[in-house]
């Protein structure tokens, strides 16, 4: 059996386990997009170390702490920062549901019996916040299929943001979102079996920002 490099295993535990959430979700959420890369050579390697700059990204990222003087017991420790937070932030049991629409309120999902059930996730609002499951596999390398993503309608959007977007088709897809001019938007991933879609700004019923995801537990 081949042996795992301690830190690899140590991140994947960290996210995982301790803050619900993926590499790519991580880097999605923290901006820090070399981190996949460097897990793939973490794996690859098992006497790689993680370099401190790395690590440093990570504990601002996450306010914690990290000990890895004995590489074979990699441990942390959340900063004060951390724990003042985390009496601050809130699990809220959010409604999970399959299809979004314009004005997507509570009352609209309760009364079309859209809600198929609902899911613990710490985020800072209750309100005019839902979960979808994701369905496909069109942001593999941030979001898989399964996974539980959280949208916030009260946020704007910009470019690059990852977006739910309900057109006027009736196609509802999960994808990057850039405005190549005034009134076209392209909806694009780094999946190469996807092709961008390229739209008028009318063929959008309803768009909303992702603003968290983790796995389905």
């Amino acid at each position: 059996m081949p042996i795992k490099n301690p830190y690899y295993v140590f991140i994947k535990k960290l996210l995982k386990d301790d803050f619900r959430t993926t590499v790519n979700g991580f880097q999605e959420r923290y901006d820090i997009s070399s981190l996949s890369t460097i897990m793939n050579k973490l794996k690859n390697n098992p006497k790689k170390r993680l370099h401190p700059e790395t690590i440093s990204k990570i504990e601002t990222a996450l306010k914690i702490k990290i000990d890895d003087s004995n590489p074979e017991n990699i441990t942390y420790k959340k900063t004060e920062e951390a724990r003042l937070l985390s009496a601050e932030i809130q699990l809220f049991n959010y409604p999970i549901i399959s299809h979004i629409h314009k004005g997507l309120s509570m009352e609209s999902l309760v009364k079309d019996h859209q809600i198929s059930g609902y899911i613990l996730l710490p985020y800072n609002k209750l309100e005019n916040c839902f979960a979808i499951v994701v369905q496909d596999d069109a942001l593999a390398n941030k979001i898989e299929q399964g996974d539980v993503v959280l949208a916030d309608t009260d946020l704007g959007i910009e470019d690059n943001n990852i977006v739910i977007t309900l057109l006027k088709d009736g196609r509802q897809i999960i994808r990057r979102y850039r405005e190549v001019a005034p009134n076209i938007i392209m909806l694009f991933t780094d999946n190469s079996n996807y092709a961008p879609i390229t739209i008028q700004k009318n063929e959008i019923e309803a768009i909303y920002k992702i603003v968290g995801t983790w796995k389905k537990f």
